[in-house]
């Protein structure tokens, strides 16, 4: 009678034992593969974070190309710029705009962002180029006279405080000191603002 109770019990216990589900190990079998796959996961994540923060903190680092509009500086009222960032401290830029109505101004400049964050000081150093057939060479600057346009050239300089976006929109916005080959007014101000975006 002993014998077929401890049978019983034996196949009670081995059908209990089955019920139970097996737990994952880290060491062997399907453990191995879960968590070495959870593992990966994890360091793939931590990585876009890092490289997210990262472009908080210096947004103009992986961004080397741009394009944008121009309102007065270089361009005379309004234009359009391409720019040409080798590494994050130097840009190249080069832009057409429509000057005063009656010529048309392009111009070629180098700056330099020396911040490395989104926010930097701007110091660029360029010449514009003023294109068409003007018959009065003059234009009126502060209530006087002075020949912009007896020349093509004109050497400036440009400076003022930028902003870059971790998502590529740049802001910029400045003032242009240039010289204008008039002894009346050697040398003429001008507000700037450049908005544009990164790629």
């Amino acid at each position: 009678m002993s014998r077929p109770i401890a049978l019983a019990a034996a196949l009670a216990t081995a059908a209990a034992l089955a019920s139970v589900p097996a737990t994952a190990s880290p060491v062997s079998g399907d453990g191995m593969v879960s968590g070495s796959t959870a593992w990966r996961e994890e360091v793939r994540g931590c990585g876009g974070c890092e490289r997210a923060a990262e472009r908080r903190r210096h947004p103009r680092d992986s961004r080397h190309f741009g394009l944008g509009v121009a309102l007065m500086g270089p361009a005379g009222t309004v234009g359009a710029f391409v720019d040409v960032m080798p590494f994050w401290m130097l840009s190249l830029q080069g832009g057409w705009g429509l000057g005063d109505g009656r010529t048309q101004a392009a111009w070629v400049e180098a700056r330099l962002l020396p911040a490395r964050g989104a926010w930097s000081p701007v110091l660029g150093v360029g010449v514009d180029f003023f294109f068409g057939k003007v018959q009065d060479p003059t234009v009126e600057v502060f209530g006087q006279e002075v020949a912009l346009f007896s020349r093509a050239a004109h050497p400036f300089v440009d400076v003022g405080l930028a902003f870059t976006a971790p998502g590529g929109f740049s802001g910029q916005l400045g003032a242009m000191l240039m010289l204008t080959g008039d002894p009346s007014l050697p040398v003429l101000p001008a507000p700037s603002f450049r908005f544009g975006w990164y790629f």
